[in-house]
């Protein structure tokens, strides 16, 4: 591919470079994502869906020319790969303060500890599936637990 096409595609996976911050990259990355989990309150449930899926999509193909670039590594420069996951995070969350709070929270922990099924996706795949893969697993998992939360009242999210 050609260098510009490479370059963007190292922009794109840092996104837009708020990766490079020198503290935390990737819960800073997370919190760009907050503006794109907003998204789902002014799109239908279709549009929002196919949105989801074409910038989990995108992020694994980023990630995986990023990591070519950047020596073959996981560079915790990319966060599109968080920005994925929280997406995923906070799917068909009913969204106040309280569920963002909660799911930016777990979705790190989950993200940062690595407990199983993360750890297993980020051993079993590579490239831009790797680097990705293990972010939309701890995604889901705090998907399923803030839905139990809210389906069980256990928070109250008003």
């Amino acid at each position: 591919m050609s260098e510009l096409h490479d370059r963007v595609a190292v922009l794109l996976a840092r996104g837009f470079g708020v990766g490079c911050s020198p503290v935390a990259p990737g819960t800073v990355g997370t919190a760009v994502a907050v503006p794109l989990v907003c998204l789902q309150l002014v799109l239908s449930i279709e549009v929002f869906l196919v949105f989801v899926l074409i910038f989990v999509l995108g992020a694994v193909y980023v990630a995986s020319v990023a990591e070519k670039q950047m020596d073959g590594t996981d560079d915790p420069s990319i966060v599109v790969d968080e920005m994925a996951g929280f997406l995923i995070a906070m799917a068909f969350v009913p969204l106040t303060v309280w569920s963002m709070l909660a799911g930016f929270v777990l979705f790190r922990a989950f993200d940062i500890f690595k407990p199983p099924p993360v750890n297993t996706v980020e051993r079993k795949f590579s490239g831009g599936l790797g680097i990705v893969g293990d972010d939309l697993v701890a995604g889901l998992m705090t998907n399923v637990l803030l839905q139990l939360a809210i389906r069980s009242n256990i928070f109250s999210w008003h």
